[in-house]
Parts: structure tokens; sequence; C-alpha cells
């Protein structure tokens, strides 16, 4: 498994201690039962313990009420919407595009002439 924060999964960087300010306790202690569909409300609401240590010390295949909620922070989340990722490739493809028109306008003026052009890569760097 990958140790970047990016690559982690979830449940892994939630039990991390040195990304917990990452993470807010969300507490639900609250049972609701007995619904009434005439009064379309709940007869008994009954406090319960909370179950987060049951939440970090278990893995993640069963629901608990207490848990922990991603608030950002360093290990961002990779999706596309949280990382921007299609805002980025969305400006990559455009200075790319732009630069493959400017580099034929270059070479289309240059054409005839008895010494070579040097077009410079498109971000100056080796990909």
């Amino acid at each position: 498994m990958s140790r970047t924060d990016a690559h982690r999964p979830g449940w892994v960087r939630e039990r991390d201690p040195m990304l917990r300010q990452e993470y807010r306790v969300d507490h639900n202690h609250w049972l609701y039962e007995h619904w009434d569909p005439e009064l379309r409300r709940h007869l008994v609401k009954r406090l319960i313990p909370c179950d987060l240590r049951e939440c970090l010390s278990a893995p993640r295949t069963y629901w608990t009420r207490c848990a922990l909620t991603y608030i950002g922070g360093r290990g961002q989340c990779p999706c596309n919407s949280c990382s921007g990722r299609v805002y980025r490739k969305q400006a990559r493809r455009q200075e790319r595009h732009g630069w493959r028109a400017k580099r034929r306008q270059m070479l289309a003026e240059h054409r005839g002439g008895n010494r070579d052009l040097d077009v410079p890569p498109i971000r100056g760097k080796a990909w």
C-alpha cells in the first residue's frame, strides 16, 4: 500500500494519529423506535452509549452511530471533484492545443527559408 496520503484508503487515514486533526467526530446518541404512521413521528426516543471506540477499533464492515467525518487538510480526497482534476486537465489541454497552433503558425511562416527553426518544447522541460 502506498504511504502517500492521497492514495491511502479512508479507513487507514481515520486511524492514523498524525491525521486526526483532519477528522471531526460526529456523535449520534439517539435511537428512535416505534414509528406511528398517523402522527408521522417516532414514539420512543432513547439515549444510547457512544460507539466511537468500536468504530475505530474494528474494520469498517458495519455501520456505527458515532463516526469520524473528513473535514479536509493535507491528505486531500483524490476524487475528481475534491482534487479539482477536471479543471486542471482542461487548463493543460487548452495550453497544449494553444501551443500546437502557435507552433504550426511559426513553422508555416518559416517555410522556404534556408536555416532551421528551433522550436522549444511546450513547457520547456522533458516529459
